[in-house]
């Protein structure tokens, strides 16, 4: 496989991405806060966020980059081909790993919203890292559906 120059901006992105989710994440569990309004419009997403949580706009930042990032190989890295069944089974196992992912990623979520105490640490740091291995695993889905 021979990684182009679109290929090594796309994983600089995602990277970024990682980075802006998990000083959001940081910044939501210290407290930060910042009143602000953000309102996005854009052929794929739009919408708007008011929030008094720093850590939310930068974790709406790093999705919003992740997107921006993985959505050209989604639509314009397809051959004209067929894919092939090997091909297809691929994906289709890599997108039940990607689900199993945003499960965990939901449930570690909530486990770190209504549990108090010491554990409460661990479920964010659970979070951050299935939000990482996601953006990885992505990154991944992305190749795979650009070879078909």
């Amino acid at each position: 496989m021979k990684i182009e120059f679109n290929d090594m901006l796309r994983l600089i992105a995602l990277i970024a991405a990682i980075v802006f989710f998990a000083i959001g994440i940081w910044m939501i569990v210290n407290g930060i806060s910042a009143e602000g309004f953000i309102d996005i419009k854009s052929a794929l997403v739009s919408g708007s966020l008011k929030t008094g949580s720093a850590g939310l706009f930068i974790v709406l930042i790093a999705f919003i980059l992740a997107v921006f990032a993985l959505v050209p190989s989604l639509s314009f890295g397809r051959s004209l081909g067929v894919p092939t069944i090997k091909e297809k089974s691929r994906l289709k196992k890599a997108l039940h790993v990607f689900y199993i992912l945003c499960g965990g990623l939901v449930l570690s979520v909530l486990g770190a919203i209504f549990i108090k105490g010491e554990v409460k640490a661990l479920f964010i740091l659970g979070s951050v890292a299935i939000g990482f291995i996601i953006f990885i695993w992505l990154f991944f889905i992305s190749s795979i559906i650009e070879k078909e």
